[in-house]
């Protein structure tokens, strides 16, 4: 028959394995969430310092729960403009297009920009969803400031 001692060193044993458990689980959890707080702070501060508005920034981030319906973008030079739809050439020299809608905000540090200030040879930068045939529908469209050549 064991002794009380041997039993109180068991049930020991296994409370501070359970506690040892939870401490390391809770630890690893929190550690995700800071480097996943870290990694999309770092990931936007160019849409920050582009003069993208905080809650458009928050928008373009994705939801936990939806990682399936994240936010995508792209830039470039505007190729096409067409009836609601923009072609533009991308740096990696592909082509890509862009749908805009009535819902679309048009973004830039110039006042006063639009949807019809949009030119062939203009840049831009567009953030949505982006569809089964690759389309992108802009939620946002900045317009950065004139590029010097």
């Amino acid at each position: 028959m064991p002794s009380p001692a041997s039993s109180n060193r068991v049930l020991f044993a296994v409370i501070a394995a359970i506690l040892g458990i939870v401490i390391l689980g809770g630890t690893f959890a929190i550690g995700l969430q800071v480097g996943e707080y870290r990694s999309a702070s770092r990931s936007f501060r160019r849409f920050r310092e582009a003069g993208f508005p905080p809650e458009m920034i928050r928008e373009m981030r994705p939801n936990r729960n939806e990682r399936g319906l994240q936010r995508h973008g792209f830039g470039g030079e505007v190729l096409s403009v067409g009836e609601g739809t923009l072609t533009v050439l991308r740096r990696d020299g592909t082509e890509r297009t862009i749908a805009i809608g009535s819902g679309t905000q048009v973004l830039s540090e110039e006042e006063n920009v639009s949807l019809a200030d949009i030119t062939i040879g203009t840049h831009v930068v567009a953030i949505g969803k982006t569809d089964e045939s690759d389309v992108i529908h802009a939620k946002v469209l900045m317009v950065p400031p004139a590029m010097e050549q």
